[in-house]
């Protein structure tokens, strides 16, 4: 579960008008620039900005851990157009043509090749053209002509733009009412009452001809796949086309290359694991890659929720937020590791867990017995991607499968970075337009990094970590 508090990005960004967050992270093996000599804040890419974060400590690493970082940190990269599929079913060509424009661009008008880079930037940011804090459809600023004009001249200077079946002039008319149209297909994900949510959500999990009520009948008793697959109507049967790698006898499903990708980088990071129950942990999310069996993610998440190494990951179909139905999960990646000056706080919090949870105002039968302090800790992210990134959460806590949080316990982190970044570049403007008085501008200023970050660590470890079903 993730903790949307106030955004930044992954890649590196914060989005201006959130109430909620999300991040970008780079890393680095040098020495980080004093304090002082650090700039925080990008670019302004219409309503967002583009924020720097600091991967401090990475330096400190063992070559071993360092190591072990960047084959996971490949893995996630080679995986996350998976992501940006799942947001629309055409997402990926509208990406390919922005970039073809923007690396062809020599001619172009300049004000028109502003406003695409914008919304090229804008797409690179919310893995598609929906915002990711509003799921509204974002359009570009440039008219259909110009944006043509923009085309042509693009394929005059090598730029490549038709397919076997298709010119470059029947691409961009397809394309047309998806780029430009925002009344076409408004929503990724659109659950307002009286709608039909599968219908009218322009997220890549159902096939164009479903409708929700089918989905749901057929649901009950033919999904196998709820996390990782899509749903689809052929010849008037609905089926599951599973997201899977395939191999040693598992057919390839949707997404083969690009997990067969990942994992072939995941098999590289093995050898430099921190402990042989890590190996496994990797080793259980490979098989889980290749096969898309629930019960392999299962085993797959208890031997990680045991896990303690001072470099982890996130990994896989993992958050539901984007499915009307609650079921499909956006892929996503995380890799960090531990901060151990900033991890205090939420280990105390995590030891008192039972006192909070005898202490909630509910009856003792939906009380949790823990009998073990849920794993905590502050962390600093080396990337996020997917449904983590560019856009990232401050918090989060997994597994999310409630039996295996009852038996196993849970993770729950705090991104350190992530959030220090996000304060080192909200401005004060905000702040002095909404606060009551100057008592509460000093009292801001002074303690609200404490607790912002005390908020979410009680959200992640007393919220997300209490309570029986």
């Amino acid at each position: 579960m993730l903790t949307k508090l106030s955004i930044l990005i992954t890649i590196i960004l914060a989005m201006l008008f959130s109430g909620c967050s999300k991040k970008s992270t780079t890393s680095t093996t040098q020495q980080p620039p004093k304090q002082e000599e650090r700039k925080y804040s990008l670019e302004r890419v219409g309503p967002a900005r583009v924020v720097q974060t600091y991967a401090d400590g990475f330096e400190q690493l063992s070559q071993q851990e360092k190591i072990f970082s960047y084959y996971l940190y490949l893995a996630s990269i080679a995986a996350r157009d998976i992501a940006i599929d799942q947001h629309h079913p055409n997402a990926l060509e509208v990406r390919d043509i922005l970039e073809q424009i923007y690396t062809h661009s020599n001619g172009i008008d300049a004000v028109v090749l502003e406003k695409i880079t914008i919304y090229l930037k804008l797409f690179w940011l919310n893995n598609g053209f929906y915002d990711n804090l509003t799921s509204k459809k974002f359009v570009p600023e440039c008219t259909y002509e110009e944006f043509r004009g923009a085309v042509e001249i693009a394929e005059k200077n090598g730029a490549q733009f038709k397919t076997e079946t298709e010119s470059t002039a029947q691409v961009l008319e397809r394309l047309k009412p998806i780029i430009f149209d925002a009344a076409h297909q408004p929503m990724l994900t659109n659950k307002t009452p009286g709608d039909d949510w599968i219908k009218n959500s322009a997220v890549n999990f159902y096939s164009s001809n479903l409708m929700y009520k089918e989905v749901e009948k057929w649901a009950k008793n033919n999904e196998k796949y709820p996390l990782n697959s899509k749903v689809v109507k052929e010849n008037g049967k609905l089926t599951e086309k599973i997201w899977r790698a395939g191999g040693d006898g598992v057919e390839p499903g949707v997404y083969a290359n690009d997990l067969n990708a990942a994992i072939m980088y995941l098999e590289k990071a093995i050898p430099y694991a921190s402990s042989e129950h890590q190996k496994g942990t990797v080793e259980k999310l490979i098989k889980y890659l290749r096969t898309g069996n629930p019960d392999d993610f299962r085993e797959y998440n208890i031997h990680w929720v045991k896990d303690s190494s001072n470099v982890d990951f996130i990994f896989g179909f993992i958050e539901v937020y984007l499915d009307p139905r609650g079921q499909k999960a956006e892929f996503e990646a995380s890799i960090y590791y531990t901060d151990p000056a900033q991890t205090a706080m939420m280990q105390n919090l995590a030891k008192y867990a039972q006192y909070f949870e005898d202490k909630a105002p509910w009856k003792d039968e939906y009380k949790k017995k823990i009998d073990r302090s849920p794993i905590a800790n502050v962390i600093n992210v080396v990337i996020e991607t997917g449904g983590t990134g560019p856009v990232t959460p401050i918090g989060i806590n997994l597994p999310n499968e409630q039996a295996i949080r009852e038996q196993y316990g849970s993770k729950s982190v705090l991104l350190h970075n992530i959030v220090d970044a996000y304060d080192k570049s909200s401005g004060k403007d905000i702040l002095k337009e909404f606060a009551y008085d100057q008592e509460e501008i000093d009292n801001q200023e002074k303690y609200g990094t404490v607790a912002d970050n005390l908020h979410t660590a009680m959200h992640e470890v007393i919220g997300h970590g209490s309570g029986a079903v």
